[in-house]
Formats: structure tokens, C-alpha cells, sequence
């Protein structure tokens, strides 16, 4: 972790100017082609949810942007980013889990093996006291294009909301709506694109990024 030199910073004026809004976060629904993952998690009987979940971490990791906090006055830029996941326990109710970013994919999915066991008596534990995460969640009910999230107000946090959807084919593609909400004090559309064409790459090329 490192505090980012913000009078140094391109982005000094814009910062300043969104810090101050009573909302700054700002949000985009897009839709990702997963065609090629589907393949590969079905031919080894992998979930697809924690795969996609997987590339979509290691994105967020390999872009700077989303590394970014704001702690008071400062500006932190963590050096890995974990996944808070939500997850549906069998009485339809949800609950968070915490997931560390690993190197590679095989230690990925056993945490997710794990944490799945123990999702039924796992404690309601919102974390709120970190922010080097990313939130995620998922309505595979739902093709959506649209979306917004539950705020307290006024914002006080800078941490990152992914959402995934319900895919639905379309000529040669599998198309999965993704809705990606960050701060504007920190980042801008251009970097969001930046996220969005490094997890597409990641889905087209699961197969040698994901292999055991």
C-alpha cells in the first residue's frame, strides 16, 4: 500500500471537484461475451460464477484505477484488492463472503470451495471497516440494463460495485450484463473501459488463464 501523490496527480482538479459531491459514484451496464468461458468451465466441471468472478478480480488488480481509496485527505493505492461476494444461503436469504486475490486460478477456486461449504453458518459480517475490496454481486434471475445500488448517504466510501447478470445468447455470442459502479473522484468512463477490454480479453482467453 502507497499514498498517491495527488498534487502530482492528472487528475488533481477532477478529484477535488467530485470528492465533494453528496453522490459521486457514477454507473455503467455493459455486456461481456463469455461464449469461450462457458466452454471451458463445462468441459472441467468448473462453476462458472467463480471463474468468471476470478477474471474479473484479476482485472480489477491489473488496473490501476480500481486500486484507488479515498482514506480522509489521502489517497490510498492498495497493491492487491480482495472480492466481497454475495451469496444465497438455502432459505433464499444472502450473506457476504471474503475472498483473497490469488496468482493463479487453482487457489482461487478452492477458497471458493471452502467458503461455499461453510455459507450456511457463516456469520452476517459486512466488513465495513475495510475498503481494499470490490463488491460484488450477482441476479442470474435477471438480464438487466439498468441498475442502482442501496447507499447510505452521504457517500463516504470509494469502493467499487461489479454486478453480473443473466446471459443470454445472441447470434455467435453469450452475452452476460455487467454493471460496474466507482467513484468519479477517482476515475473516469476511460478507465472503466480500460477494466471492461482487460476482463473481455481474460474471458476470450480463459482457457490458458484458468487452466489447472
Amino acid at each position: 500500500m502507497k499514498y498517491l501523490d495527488i498534487e502530482n496527480w492528472a487528475r488533481k482538479d477532477q478529484y477535488f471537484f467530485f470528492k465533494e459531491y453528496e453522490n459521486p459514484f457514477f454507473n455503467i451496464c455493459t455486456t461481456l461475451d463469455i461464449k469461450n468461458l462457458i466452454v471451458y468451465t463445462k468441459a472441467n466441471k468448473i462453476s462458472l460464477s467463480h471463474a468468471y468472478l476470478y477474471l474479473s478480480q484479476k482485472a480489477v488488480n491489473e488496473t490501476p484505477e480500481m486500486r484507488y481509496r479515498i482514506q480522509g485527505n489521502n489517497v490510498v493505492v492498495y497493491d492487491r484488492i480482495d472480492a466481497g461476494w454475495i451469496m444465497m444461503k438455502n432459505d433464499g436469504s444472502i450473506n457476504f463472503c471474503y475472498l483473497k486475490h490469488t496468482e493463479g486460478f487453482s487457489a482461487f477456486h478452492q477458497q471458493m470451495q471452502k467458503v461455499s461449504s461453510k455459507l450456511e453458518t457463516m456469520p452476517f459480517d459486512t466488513n465495513e471497516d475495510r475498503d481494499d475490496l470490490v463488491y460484488y454481486s450477482v441476479l442470474p434471475w435477471i438480464h438487466f440494463r439498468s441498475l442502482s445500488h442501496a447507499h447510505r448517504m452521504p457517500r463516504t466510501d470509494s469502493v467499487p460495485r461489479i454486478v453480473f447478470g443473466k446471459c443470454e445468447e445472441q447470434n455467435d455470442k453469450v452475452n452476460m450484463p455487467i454493471s460496474i459502479e466507482v467513484n468519479h473522484a477517482l476515475m473516469d468512463g476511460f478507465h472503466v473501459a480500460q477494466f471492461l477490454d482487460k476482463f473481455q480479453y481474460f474471458l476470450d482467453n480463459s482457457k490458458e488463464i484458468l487452466e489447472f
